[in-house]
């Protein structure tokens, strides 16, 4: 394995571990309902500041998420993981298209692992 391969390797397994670390925490919200319900809702001490959509999660599911995004002004990021590596990741048996991060430190330190944001809610 190349150099460039094993970077790319190590911010993977980083970026599954924060996720698992935000998930033990009680930071993350999972799934495509729930976190545009969470979005809606303004979710009190909850709030979102940073939703996650698994590379390969459908079209309709990246629709809603994006353009819930959007409206609500919230940052949204197409990750490299697919949605039974994310469902793995936060200790999920199914697959998760969407994640969303209550918490600002996690959110920072998740966005910095992620190589090209694909939508940015916030202009």
């Amino acid at each position: 394995m190349n150099e460039l391969g094993q970077n790319d390797s190590l911010r993977r397994k980083r970026f599954a571990s924060l996720l698992g670390l935000a998930k033990k925490a009680g930071r993350v919200i999972a799934g495509t309902e729930r976190v545009t319900d969470e979005i809606r809702s303004g979710g009190g001490s909850g709030r979102i500041c940073l939703v996650l959509l698994a590379s390969d999660a459908s079209e309709n599911s990246k629709k809603r998420i994006v353009n819930c995004c959007h409206f609500y002004h919230k940052t949204c990021l197409v990750c490299d993981l697919d949605t039974a590596s994310m469902g793995n990741a936060i200790g999920k048996a199914g697959k998760t298209a969407a994640v969303g991060i209550t918490d600002q430190g996690f959110a920072k330190a998740i966005a910095q692992l992620i190589p090209v944001p694909a939508q940015q809610g916030k202009e």
